[in-house]
C-alpha cells in the first residue's frame, strides 16, 4: 500500500503513512499559465493499492481536480487499486434538487469519483445518508463520534441537542452512546432563506447543553441555536461538529456568541487562534484498527 494526497491533505496522509508503516509518495502538482492543474506522481507504484487523502474543501473546486487527477495519474502508475480516503465531500450539502433546474451535485461529485478509476471510498461523516446510494463502488462513511464521546462524557448534567429536525438521527446516535437526553430545536426558513428559531422540544433549563452537528459553515445557526438554549434556561452551551468549513466572519461571531466551546475536527485544515476552540485530529479514526482502509 502506497499513500498520496491532494495539496490541502499532506500532514494528515503523512501522519497515517507514519501510523500503519507505509510510504508515503510525493505528488507534483504544479499549473500552467491558465491556471490548468499538471500533477505528476514521483514513482512507478508497482501494482500495489494507492490511498488518495484528500479533503474537498475551499477552493473545492481546485481540491476535487486534483483528487480526480492523482487518481488517473495512480491508475498509470500502475496502481493495482485505488481507495479514497475523503475527510470532507465538499457538494455533500447539494444532495437533492432544492429548487427548479437545480443539479443534483453530489451525485454528479460521486460520478466523477467513480469514471477517475477510484474503487473504494471512505467518507467521514457524511452530510445525509442518501449520498451514499449514489455510489456504486465500494463506501464506507465512519463517525467522529469516537473522537467526541470521551470529552463529552465529562460534561456534567448534560443534554444532547439537535440544531435542527434534520440532525435528530445524527445526535440520537450520541445520546444513546452516552445515555443522555436528547432535544431538537424546531427551525424554519422564511422566503429570503433566513432562519428562525422558536422552540426546543424538551426543557433544557440547569442543563449543559451540547449541540451536536456535521458542519459548521456561517456559524448563525449554532450561534442563534445557542443564545434560544441560553435564553431557555440552559446553564451552558457547547457544540461538537466535525466539519469546519467556517466562512467569512463565522469565528467572530462564535467569540461574540454565548457559546463556551466549540470542538471540531482537522477533517478541513484551519488556522484558528481563538481559545473557544478545540480542533481534534482524524488521523486515529482511518489509521487505527479496525478501520475499512486497512
Amino acid at each position: 500500500m502506497k499513500i498520496l494526497s491532494t495539496t490541502n491533505s499532506v500532514d494528515l496522509a503523512k501522519k497515517i503513512a507514519n501510523r500503519i508503516l507505509c510510504e508515503y509518495i510525493n505528488t507534483d502538482v504544479t499549473r500552467f499559465n491558465d491556471l490548468e492543474l499538471r500533477i505528476q506522481i514521483e514513482k512507478n507504484l508497482n501494482s500495489e493499492e494507492a490511498v488518495i487523502i484528500s479533503s474537498i474543501s475551499s477552493p473545492a473546486n481546485d481540491h476535487l481536480m486534483e483528487l480526480l487527477l492523482i487518481a488517473d495519474a495512480a491508475k498509470n502508475a500502475h496502481a493495482s487499486k485505488i481507495t479514497a480516503i475523503i475527510t470532507y465531500f465538499g457538494y455533500g450539502r447539494q444532495d437533492r434538487i432544492s429548487y427548479n433546474y437545480s443539479p443534483i451535485s453530489a451525485k454528479l461529485v460521486a460520478g466523477l469519483i467513480e469514471a477517475a478509476g477510484i474503487d473504494k471510498i471512505i467518507t467521514l461523516d457524511l452530510h445525509s445518508t442518501s449520498i451514499s446510494d449514489f455510489f456504486n463502488i465500494e463506501h464506507y462513511n465512519i463517525t467522529s463520534l469516537p473522537l467526541f464521546i470521551d470529552d463529552i462524557k465529562k460534561i456534567p448534567n448534560c443534554m444532547i441537542i439537535s440544531p435542527d429536525e434534520g440532525g435528530i438521527f445524527r445526535a440520537q446516535e450520541y445520546a444513546s452512546k452516552l445515555n443522555l437526553d436528547l432535544a431538537y430545536i424546531d427551525k424554519i426558513r422564511d422566503e429570503n432563506n433566513i432562519c428562525h428559531m422558536n422552540n426546543i422540544s424538551q426543557n433544557v433549563i440547569n442543563k449543559n447543553c451540547v449541540i451536536i452537528d456535521d458542519i459548521i459553515d456561517s456559524a448563525s445557526t449554532i450561534c442563534k441555536a445557542s443564545q434560544l438554549l441560553m435564553q431557555k434556561g440552559a446553564t451552558s452551551v457547547c457544540a461538537y461538529i466535525t466539519h469546519g468549513v467556517l466562512s467569512k466572519d463565522a469565528i467572530k461571531k462564535i467569540e461574540d456568541s454565548s457559546l463556551t466551546k466549540i470542538t471540531i475536527t482537522n477533517s478541513i485544515v484551519n488556522n484558528i487562534t481563538s481559545n473557544k476552540f478545540q480542533i481534534l485530529d482524524i488521523e486515529p479514526l482511518f489509521s487505527s484498527k479496525p478501520t475499512p482502509t486497512i
